[in-house]
């Protein structure tokens, strides 16, 4: 696996440390890896059922001072 520097805002934070300790995930890492899998099959149309309305993202831009990846 590789490592990636992720900067989240605190709030979502907050909520993804509370889903840890609740026991729901056994770390951030695992939280944000099942994340990442259920973006990318609800992006490839893989998941649908369940699913809707699903907001169109916002383009993604590269900040070329820090080099890393931000919406909107």
């Amino acid at each position: 696996m590789k490592k990636v520097l992720v900067t989240i805002p605190e709030n979502l934070l907050k909520e993804i440390d509370e889903l840890v300790r609740s026991g729901h995930y056994s770390s951030r890492s695992e939280f944000l890896r099942e994340g990442a899998r259920f973006l990318l099959r609800l992006q490839s149309g893989e998941i649908t059922e369940g699913i809707e309305e699903v907001e169109e993202p916002k383009p993604i831009k590269q900040n070329k001072d820090i080099n890393h990846w931000s919406y909107g």
